[in-house]
């Protein structure tokens, strides 16, 4: 079974969303930053990955200086290994092949391939959603260069995939459990059990259509559209910690416990922008 999923107006998480994400609410640390030194990154990575990365699945750190490219690599190979950054949209912004330069120096566009270096908000999500598990990044790294003054605008926003399983009915995780985005490749489901636990594959899509394809049989097509609109709800209407930025503070999200998305940013002055530097890094384990 086949079909499509248009958010409408009247959708419990339209507002849920403008809320979270728009309404110039603070959000809070999901927990103390530790110390961490610069040049020391395998150390640092080891120290953040014990104590915090494995037990509750987000790393924060702030640094006594920003790393230099090759300390950050050298930060993210003790999580894994740092996953290319091949689209063409951004090849003008990656260092050494797996960086990403986030610059955040364009006013909010409608272009949603530009949309991380402009103003906007981003929607909640999961990295690649829609690629195989094997080439979804187990970690995401953010660090800090550059900050400017934003108070509650441009906060970095994390929903635990826990707090989200739990707010669904029994019968919504049953289907999502079948659910995936209609397209190519070995496309995930959207609700799959990983090291025995939930683990979701799923972008807000905002006002875009998503095509889905269904492996078991329900009455109504309409019982998908619903199943989505619950759980996009349930992601906007959990729990919510958030990152606010400044120079050498470092996170590290699991990809497989953490949704993430931003804030509304403020519209940047000529000259003066927040700048993130990302790794996304691949494990062998914990899929």
């Amino acid at each position: 079974m086949k079909g499509t999923f248009r958010e409408r107006p009247d959708d419990p998480h339209v507002a849920l969303r403008e809320a979270l994400l728009d309404s110039g609410r603070h959000y809070d640390l999901p927990l103390a930053p530790l110390p961490g030194r610069a040049d020391a990154p395998r150390e640092t990575a080891t120290t953040v990955l014990d104590a915090q990365l494995r037990p509750h699945g987000i790393g924060l750190l702030d640094l006594d200086r920003v790393m230099s490219n090759e300390e950050f690599r050298a930060f993210g190979a003790v999580l894994g290994t740092a996953q290319p950054e091949r689209s063409a949209d951004v090849a003008d912004m990656v260092d050494d092949g797996v960086i990403l330069n986030l610059r955040m120096s364009r006013p909010a566009t409608a272009d949603p391939a530009r949309q991380p270096f402009a103003a906007n908000a981003l929607t909640l999500h999961s990295e690649s959603s829609g690629a195989p598990v094997a080439a979804q990044p187990r970690y995401i790294v953010l660090m800090c260069v550059a900050a400017t003054e934003q108070g509650t605008a441009g906060q970095t926003v994390l929903v635990a995939m826990s707090d989200v399983h739990d707010a669904l009915t029994p019968d919504t995780r049953g289907l999502l459990r079948h659910l995936r985005y209609d397209r190519p490749g070995k496309v995930p489901t959207v609700l799959r059990v990983g090291d025995r636990r939930p683990v979701f594959s799923l972008r807000d899509f905002h006002h875009t259509p998503m095509d889905w394809s269904l492996d078991t049989q329900v009455d109504d097509p309409a019982d998908v559209n619903h199943a989505l609109a619950e759980m996009y709800a349930a992601m906007y209407g959990s729990r919510c910690s958030g990152l606010r930025w400044l120079p050498g503070r470092l996170v590290v999200i699991d990809n497989t416990k953490y949704f993430h998305g931003r804030t509304r940013a403020l519209e940047p002055a000529p000259g003066r922008f927040r700048h993130l530097k990302r790794l996304r890094v691949l494990t062998a384990s914990g899929r």
